[in-house]
């Protein structure tokens, strides 16, 4: 089939001038940028970082202490924390996950476990290093997003 029925796109309409809608846009910017208005001057607060970095410290402390009698259990706390550490002792033994080791969670979790089971030196609870640092982590991220959605 022959392209010679194709024609060249139509010209570019010419645009508009700026003449009353910039002045517009400028007055509409000068009004929120100016201290009377209820926003502010635009821009992040300055002190605002400073005063995140404690609560965030606070809160990932917090939750370590929650999480440190589940991470130093004597006894499997769940079916799944005995299923986890198993898993982890198979992947210490050489056994790749998914192929030789069976996980019903997403493709990402034997591996994490294995981190996890790295980090805790290959004790009998390591794996449990994984709850504890996904703990602090989900805290960290739903105080995130409040601090995004809502002021103090």
């Amino acid at each position: 089939m022959a392209l010679t029925h194709l024609r060249s796109p139509p010209p570019a309409l010419p645009l508009p001038p700026l003449g009353p809608s910039l002045r517009s846009v400028t007055a509409v910017a000068e009004t929120f940028a100016s201290p009377a208005h209820p926003l502010g001057t635009a821009g992040p607060d300055p002190g605002r970082r400073s005063r995140l970095r404690p609560d965030l410290a606070l809160l990932a402390l917090g939750t370590a202490i929650l999480r440190i009698p589940a991470l130093l259990a004597s006894a499997h706390l769940t079916v799944d924390d005995g299923v986890f550490g198993a898993s982890a002792v198979v992947m210490r033994a050489g056994a790749l996950p998914f192929r030789d080791v069976f996980s019903s969670q997403g493709p990402l979790f034997l591996p994490l476990v294995w981190s996890s089971d790295l980090v805790g030196l290959r004790t009998l609870n390591s794996p449990r290093v994984l709850a504890l640092v996904s703990g602090i982590a989900l805290v960290l991220a739903v105080y995130a997003g409040g601090r995004i959605v809502a002021d103090r």
